[in-house]
């Protein structure tokens, strides 16, 4: 339980850091998702109005899904450029907090994001090619 106490204690110190910060990140969140959710539901109506069913479709529905995982903001497209997220599990390890906190704290994470990401992406599907 003092792990899940800790796991949230950092989170809502992340969250409650730069309020513009978190409102950009949000704003790019739904940007980029409305613009998956567009061109999926494209694929999606198209393939119900036809007798056979696409394949395609499925494929793309299943890659889209891990992705949902992210946390879309300008921090995490750099993962691959700067290598913060490698920089900030050394100093994450540097300081005197036990490994299974940033786990629980990570699993906590990529939950809030799958959670968010997902509604807003098949509700933004929902609501624009509603029938």
């Amino acid at each position: 339980m003092k792990t899940m106490r800790d796991s949230w204690f950092m989170i809502r110190r992340e969250l409650s850091g730069d309020k513009v910060s978190l409102l950009l990140t949000f704003l790019f969140s739904i940007l980029f998702l409305s613009y998956l959710s567009f061109f999926t539901g494209i694929l999606v109506n198209e393939s119900l109005g036809e007798r056979e069913r696409n394949p395609f479709v499925d494929f793309i529905l299943l890659t889209i899904l891990p992705i949902l995982g992210f946390t879309f903001s300008r921090r995490s497209f750099k993962y691959f450029s700067e290598d913060s997220y490698t920089k900030m599990l050394i100093y994450l390890h540097s300081l005197p907090i036990p490994a299974e906190v940033i786990l629980c704290k990570r699993k906590i994470q990529s939950l809030l994001s799958y959670t968010s990401n997902g509604i807003a992406y098949f509700g933004l599907i929902y609501l624009v090619y509603e029938n």
